[in-house]
């Protein structure tokens, strides 16, 4: 069901919406999971009234039929809706009671193996349950080598996985087969959404030129996400690759990006633009602007109830705090930390590798051992 349909599709589904009543028996419900999951799929910023209760009802349904192909595509069609409306709780109640644990055999394992690692790439996306998405790759990654096919979708949450877990070379080479295979299928936006994870690899690595040949191809891709909020991911990439290269138009290119993502309410991707200019600056030795950048990207992300960023942000302000002599600050800044260390897990290698720079600089232990995330 994963059509490149655009908004203009959305009239056409609802036609056939109207028919459904009039059909029945063991196809009707199969029907219906595929009209109201091409609308949940398309990242809309608006959805037709009542996709998500549907949705939910088709998965009981589904499972009350024997259906179980269904009720897990139904599940991961909710994940999409609820991840594309940013709210994380209902993301979570929608996936965690999902058994990634099954191992028996299942009527299609590549839609399964489709559906687990969609609903993982949700949780990775929205900084959920970083074990719960774990254990939905794992199945998905065992359905995978089981019946000898591969699978995009889990080829790209494993590359998430593993560039959050610092694993870099290992990240670029499940991205690279992930292109490859939605490139086999003709599925541009999604080909988009991984050449912007390279592209931000690349940046995280100090690779500027590297991460402009992904941002070249982003740009190419850009027509089919015009109606996007990512448009401007292109521009904000870009923006971050030229003050690596020390280009003297950087600084204007970044501030016209954060304005295009702030208009959008594009408020991840507007906190990963601050927090990567303030890390630059915190080790240029620049303070000035770097409280106001990590205060946006606390404002940004902690409403949505993502960790990473949020400690990220806090981390520079304290090694920020120690540099200029402010340790009761910078102490501070460490206490607030305290509440990601309660969960194992939550956070990623490139944040972890600041908290302990913090914890080293003011001499204190780290609450946790390095775990896997």
């Amino acid at each position: 069901f994963r059509l490149r349909a655009f908004p203009a599709m959305v009239g056409f589904l609802e036609k056939g919406m109207d028919h459904l009543d009039r059909t029945g028996g063991h196809w009707a419900l199969q029907r219906e999971f595929c009209l109201l999951a091409n609308r949940a799929v398309q990242n809309l910023r608006d959805y037709p009234e009542g996709v998500e209760s549907r949705l939910a009802r088709m998965a009981s349904r589904a499972q009350a039929a024997g259906q179980q192909e269904t009720r897990l595509a139904a599940l991961y069609a909710l994940s999409v809706l609820r991840y594309t409306r940013s709210d994380p709780g209902l993301l979570r109640e929608g996936i965690i009671d999902l058994d990634a644990t099954l191992t028996g055999e299942v009527e299609d394992p590549m839609a399964r193996a489709f559906n687990l690692s969609g609903m993982a790439l949700c949780l990775l996306a929205t900084d959920q349950e970083i074990p719960k998405a774990r254990a939905l790759l794992a199945e998905a990654d065992r359905l995978c080598k089981l019946h000898g096919f591969d699978e995009a979708d889990t080829r790209t949450g494993f590359g998430w996985l593993t560039h959050r877990d610092g694993r870099v070379d290992e990240a670029r080479e499940h991205l690279l087969r992930a292109r490859a295979l939605m490139r086999e299928k003709d599925l541009p936006q999604f080909e988009f959404q991984i050449e912007c994870s390279l592209a931000r690899i690349e940046l995280e690595e100090e690779n500027p030129l590297a991460a402009l040949d992904h941002v070249r191809s982003i740009k190419a891709l850009d027509e089919v996400v015009r109606h996007s909020a990512d448009r401007h991911f292109a521009q904000a990439l870009t923006s971050l690759a030229k003050l690596q290269l020390g280009d003297p138009d950087a600084d204007t290119l970044f501030l016209r990006s954060l304005e295009l993502l702030r208009a959008d309410k594009v408020k991840v991707m507007t906190s990963y633009l601050q927090l990567m200019k303030a890390e630059r600056e915190l080790r240029a030795g620049s303070h000035a602007g770097l409280q106001e950048r990590c205060a946006e990207a606390i404002a940004c992300c902690e409403p949505l109830q993502r960790q990473a960023e949020p400690a990220w942000a806090r981390c520079l302000l304290g090694l920020s705090a120690l540099a200029q002599e402010r340790r009761d600050d910078a102490f501070g800044h460490w206490d607030s930390l305290g509440r990601v260390f309660a969960r194992p897990g939550v956070l990623p290698a490139r944040v972890l590798r600041l908290t302990e720079e913090l914890a080293g600089g003011l001499g204190v232990p780290m609450p946790l051992a390095p775990a896997p995330f």
